[in-house]
């Protein structure tokens, strides 16, 4: 099982090149990857819920998890803005919403298909 921990993230940091095209190439890199080691781990459970306690589609449940993750940043109290408890909460509303994305570009390609313009 692989595990996405601050030191990794750190190591990241640290190799983060000033310029802004760069950066934001290496951040978009890093989500991906964490997407993936996500996806290698749980084996799609985020489109594939096993709904024993809720009826809800997979883009409810998408929609469900984005929800939480907006709240939670809601919640922070102000010692945890631009900690690491910030960041992963970041990361984890990040990957959701390129989940839910990703789900619709399948289900309803004829508005979310990546070959249109947005």
């Amino acid at each position: 099982m692989v595990r996405i921990t601050d030191a990794d993230f750190d190591d990241f940091v640290e190799n983060v090149h000033l310029s802004w095209p760069q950066t934001v190439k290496d951040v978009v890199q890093h989500i991906r990857d964490m997407l993936l080691k996500k996806h290698e781990q749980y084996d799609s459970s985020v489109f594939r819920p096993i709904c024993i306690l809720s009826s809800a589609n997979t883009a409810d449940q998408l929609r469900i998890r984005i929800d939480d993750r907006l709240h939670k940043l809601m919640c922070l109290k102000p010692h945890e803005m631009e900690g690491s408890r910030e960041r992963r909460i970041i990361y984890d509303l990040t990957g959701f919403l390129i989940n839910y994305c990703a789900y619709q570009s399948v289900h309803n390609p004829e508005i979310w298909g990546l070959d249109n313009d947005a």
